[in-house]
């Protein structure tokens, strides 16, 4: 299943671009063509990963909750919340993963003047979709068992009731565990402030339902821009091997402004042979991004003659 396909012509988004190009100055054409492919699948991955993590906090019953809380078992606890939804949930995700590759593959075929369609079917493209799922089911388990423990350690130690703890763990459900620290300063602030506990919980369910949108907003933002850099990659590793890109390499870029981190700015217009990697620091990758928030890109340059 595909959740959404790329448009024909992506069309760059301007609070979109604001955020994530150079300050100082323009992104480069193709640059802005990469972004536009992102702000294109990112939108719709937001909507659906909103949508499914507010279905993850309502998929424990209450009833079993408190329950399980009257002496709670932290293991046995996320055990029970992980079997109602969020191994299937997480793993759905890779059903997205298609379709950004796909707009990413768009944005480097129009580079080239419309030459080229990704074939999903190669073990490349099959391998690194297992992996990367993989990966992202166990970045959002982690996330979420380090916020439900927190929740219930917070809620043990200060005495709550296990019929409110088990309503504090439906709202920790889906965030990350710095989320669910800065709910638990919301909640402790606001009882301190002498508010009713209905007052508290109301405005605690806002503070913890804002902090789930950006929790899909971020993840929609690294997937989108990891998944349309290597679509693009695979497009072009994939007409390589049909002959079609000779005397072509691959070439780095960034942002250019003073956001770009230590370890993406030596790599800045660096070139690779198509299929090679770009090092620096500790990491190594054959495709952007480098590391998380990453915004750089590549693109497809000619090879210097040799002199």
């Amino acid at each position: 299943m595909i959740l959404f396909r790329p448009r024909r012509s992506p069309r760059p988004r301007r609070r979109y671009l604001e955020k994530v190009v150079a300050i100082k100055g323009q992104p480069r054409k193709r640059q802005r063509a990469t972004y536009a492919a992102a702000a294109e699948v990112e939108a719709d991955l937001t909507k659906y990963l909103q949508a499914a993590l507010r279905d993850l906090q309502r998929s424990p019953s209450t009833r079993d909750l408190v329950r399980m809380l009257q002496a709670p078992d932290l293991d046995e606890v996320y055990s029970y919340i992980s079997q109602q939804g969020i191994e299937a949930t997480t793993a759905t995700m890779a059903d997205a993963l298609p379709g950004t590759l796909e707009a990413g593959a768009l944005a480097a075929s129009g580079e080239l003047g419309g030459v080229g369609v990704i074939d999903l079917g190669r073990p490349a493209i099959k391998r690194w979709m297992a992996e990367h799922t993989a990966e992202l089911i166990t970045a959002i388990e982690d996330g979420a068992r380090a916020a439900v423990n927190a929740t219930i350690q917070d809620g043990v130690l200060r005495g709550r009731h296990p019929a409110r703890l088990a309503k504090d763990v439906q709202q920790a459900i889906g965030l990350n565990e710095r989320q669910a620290q800065a709910v638990i300063r919301r909640r402790a602030g606001l009882l301190a402030e002498g508010k009713s506990p209905e007052q508290v919980e109301r405005i605690v369910e806002r503070y913890s339902d804002k902090l789930l949108k950006q929790r899909a907003q971020t993840i929609a933002h690294e997937e989108s821009m990891s998944a349309v850099n290597r679509g693009r990659k695979e497009l072009w590793d994939q007409l390589a091997e049909d002959g079609a890109l000779e005397g072509m390499e691959q070439q780095w870029l960034t942002g250019k402004d003073e956001m770009v981190c230590p370890y993406c700015r030596p790599l800045l217009e660096r070139r690779v042979p198509l299929g090679g990697f770009w090092s620096s620091g500790p990491y190594s990758v054959d495709a952007p991004g480098l590391h998380i928030g990453c915004r750089c890109t590549t693109r497809l340059v000619r090879k210097r003659k040799s002199r």
